[in-house]
């Protein structure tokens, strides 16, 4: 029987004399091992990332936008293609209901689009259905007639420019006009200074996300009490967010600006905007009938708008369902 010694001394001697095959059998067993751990370490790492996310949201938040319509075009004098039934609707295009003689809450092109159209070479018209705005009487309607419901708040949101800080040239960043209740729907906490509140609805003051505080600024702390130029006018910041990691309304709060909701819209968005709609329910269970009734209550307030309604649950069970197939 071959002793344990003399064994190993003939594997030594095949080894050595095949290097080139030992090196390769080598490092296909190191790239394997690695490629394994490389993909396990990015599925948990996308997992983590997920909670990390959302870990300050809301679960029972609520998110209202109306859906947007794409003009139409059909022939001038020919037959204008409005549905048979008054009031109905469809995605993608602009709806119209009523007689033949032309249809209700439709705006025509002027004149300039008329020739426009002309010059390309088709005498067509454009329509388009008018745009439903949300307004505070959408929001006291919500809040008198559905129970259940801990806060509504409008805002808008949007890009823009800024200077300040360590900035040499302008940087576009994420501004939200917002009301004092939004801090409660989105769960935000100021690290330093305060949130919007009713005493600021005239006045230029800005509260900054924590990540884009310490871009501007180096330290966090340094931000609260300077001033940043948004769109060409001076603001105070004053207050800093906690970091939250998570994303709400469409804004990433760390690298977001928020501004009274009067301001932004007077100087920023115009009074021709589309606010977004944000609440919150009491209990997560009672959100599916609480998106139910606020689609019931705009749709009356607006019959010829379409409204997008989504939860903050339902977003963050899409992106674990994303992670967990990665992983």
């Amino acid at each position: 029987m071959m002793r344990l010694s003399e064994l190993l001394r003939l594997v030594w001697i095949n080894l050595m004399e095949n290097k080139f095959k030992m090196l390769l059998t080598s490092l296909g067993v190191i790239v394997g091992a690695a490629t394994i751990v490389l993909v396990i370490a990015i599925g948990q790492g996308s997992q983590a990332d997920v909670s990390e996310q959302f870990k300050n949201l809301n679960a029972g938040a609520i998110e209202v936008s109306v859906e947007t319509r794409m003009p139409i075009s059909f022939p001038m004098g020919g037959d204008m293609p409005f549905p048979s039934e008054p009031g109905t609707s469809q995605r993608g295009a602009s709806a119209f209901g009523g007689a033949s003689n032309g249809p209700p809450n439709a705006s025509f092109g002027n004149a300039g689009g008329s020739a426009g159209a002309r010059s390309g070479g088709g005498n067509m018209a454009r329509a388009q259905m008018n745009s439903a705005r949300m307004t505070l009487d959408d929001v006291s309607d919500i809040k008198t007639l559905i129970s259940g419901l801990n806060d509504v708040t409008l805002l808008q949101s949007g890009e823009t420019t800024i200077l300040g800080g360590s900035l040499e040239e302008e940087k576009t960043v994420t501004v939200a006009g917002v009301w004092p209740d939004y801090q409660y729907v989105s769960n935000l906490s100021s690290l330093y200074g305060r949130f919007i509140d009713e005493t600021d609805e005239d006045t230029y003051h800005a509260v900054i996300g924590f990540a884009l505080a310490e871009e501007l600024f180096t330290y966090a702390p340094y931000a609260y009490g300077d001033y940043l130029e948004i769109d060409g006018k001076t603001y105070e910041i004053i207050g800093v967010l906690e970091s939250m990691g998570s994303v709400s309304s469409g804004i990433s709060p760390d690298q977001a600006i928020y501004l009274p909701y009067a301001i932004a819209e007077k100087h920023i968005f115009g009074s021709t905007s589309m606010p977004q709609m944000a609440a919150v329910a009491e209990d997560i269970n009672d959100v599916p009938q609480a998106m139910t009734d606020i689609e019931t209550i705009l749709t009356e307030n607006h019959p010829n708008a379409s409204f997008q309604i989504t939860d903050a649950g339902s977003a963050k069970e899409v992106a674990s369902s994303s992670a967990n197939t990665l992983a």
